[in-house]
């Protein structure tokens, strides 16, 4: 046996060497502050260590710029979400008893979605940043796409079913309703359209964070 070969294939990997994609050990090339400000797949696979390091770094700063938009659009989404829908779970006037458990429904689901988001940025934390890429476990991606999904299911379903209810009035003004409300000051007016953001924003928050886990460096 060469023994000379033998050891140099137990010698480490050089300190500036390129970390393989979802490697765990950066060497000299740790996530800065020990990975607190590195993020998720879930949340930006670009700005992944595993992606930052094979391909973040070389970018100009053109598309670097792209790339932190990327991330501040996909938070936007979720954040925004989450604001309209407290504001309509958050409302004295939320119809019949059936538009109150719908709508609780579509308040939780939604928070679950979030939260197993949040549960990926903790994992990768953990690991210092050196989280591999998939490694999330289903469950948690469960929590994320079937939150996200069911939440927006429920937004829908709440929508549809106040525009044919003859009994959902304002508080304002008994000769509107949910359908045909139209004052801007009217918070049902206000609900009806949040509604239909809602249902769309989920989808794309759930959207991009499968568009995350799919991506991999060119």
């Amino acid at each position: 046996m060469d023994f000379q070969k033998l050891q140099a294939a137990q010698q480490p990997a050089p300190t500036g060497a390129v970390p393989v994609m979802g490697a765990r050990n950066f060497g000299d090339d740790a996530p800065i502050g020990g990975g607190c400000l590195n993020f998720s797949y879930a949340i930006s696979a670009m700005l992944h260590p595993a992606n930052i390091y094979r391909s973040f770094r070389s970018q100009s700063g053109f598309e670097q710029f792209f790339v932190v938009v990327d991330l501040i659009l996909h938070l936007a989404v979720w954040i925004t979400a989450i604001i309209m829908e407290i504001w309509i779970f958050g409302q004295e006037h939320r119809g019949a008893r059936k538009y109150e458990e719908i709508g609780s429904a579509a308040f939780w689901t939604l928070l679950l979605a979030f939260g197993g988001v949040l549960i990926t940025q903790l994992a990768n934390w953990m690991a210092a940043g050196n989280a591999v890429i998939g490694s999330a476990y289903p469950t948690t991606i469960a929590m994320i796409t079937g939150g996200g999904v069911a939440s927006a299911a429920f937004s829908a379903i709440t929508y549809v079913l106040a525009m044919q209810d003859g009994e959902y009035a304002s508080t304002h003004d008994a000769t509107k309703h949910f359908h045909n409300a139209y004052d801007k000051d009217d918070k049902l007016c206000t609900t009806r359209q949040l509604l239909l953001w809602l249902i769309a924003l989920k989808l794309i928050a759930v959207a991009t964070v499968k568009a995350n886990a799919a991506y991999r460096t060119p």
